[in-house]
């Protein structure tokens, strides 16, 4: 039967023949137009590909990123 991931997020468990753990994932909100996948590596980022194998998404290099701004918590309220 059809079903649908919560957008929000979930925990999705895959259980084999025997009912036993063969893999497992938790996830929170999901990006627009993207799916998570399971590749050679683990989960992974990915188009969405219903009916078919998924197809990883391509990510920049981790090396490139560079925050512009950062905003601190002060749990007794604003810090400006």
């Amino acid at each position: 039967a059809p079903f649908r991931l919560n957008g929000d997020g979930q925990t999705v468990i895959l259980l084999d023949r025997d009912g036993l753990l063969a893999d497992a994932v938790s996830f929170g909100p999901q990006a627009a137009a993207r799916s998570l996948g399971r590749g050679p590596s683990g989960w992974e980022l990915a188009q969405p590909s219903p009916g078919a194998p998924h197809l990883p998404e391509s990510l920049g290099a981790a090396a490139a990123l560079r925050l512009n701004e950062w905003m601190a918590s002060d749990p007794q309220g604003p810090d400006w």
